[in-house]
């Protein structure tokens, strides 16, 4: 009598499957975390070009702002989605509001794709 030693085709291919629904499980989970994550990049992003934006209202000569001002907005409308900023005050108080999405102001920002930040700039 002949005694079964290995594994067979059904077993393989078992194996196969159940190590292919792992795989397809992990991608899933990947590209909901990454969906999740976007995001929370645009936040970083605009609390950076906020950033900047103050160093050139603090660096930049009254007849080069507008010029500087119209480089950093178009580098950041690249980077946010319909990206919309605003520079208002008068010397030496400013406020940058940086809106993105569908946001039309601060208090608008409802989804994850949508947001804004404010900040005050004192000279």
């Amino acid at each position: 009598m002949r005694e079964n030693v290995g594994s067979s085709l059904f077993e393989v291919l078992i194996a196969l499957l159940m190590l292919s629904l792992a795989i397809v499980g992990l991608d899933s989970m990947q590209l909901r975390l990454l969906s999740e994550t976007i995001p929370f990049e645009f936040v970083r992003f605009a609390d950076h070009q906020v950033d900047v934006m103050k160093d050139i209202i603090i660096s930049a000569a009254p007849a080069s702002f507008i010029r500087e001002e119209s480089k950093w907005l178009l580098e950041t409308q690249t980077m946010l989605p319909n990206a919309r900023a605003t520079v208002s005050g008068t010397y030496p108080s400013y406020t940058i509001e940086l809106m993105w999405g569908g946001a039309l102001r601060c208090q608008d920002a409802a989804s994850n794709n949508d947001g804004c930040i404010r900040k005050s700039v004192e000279l």
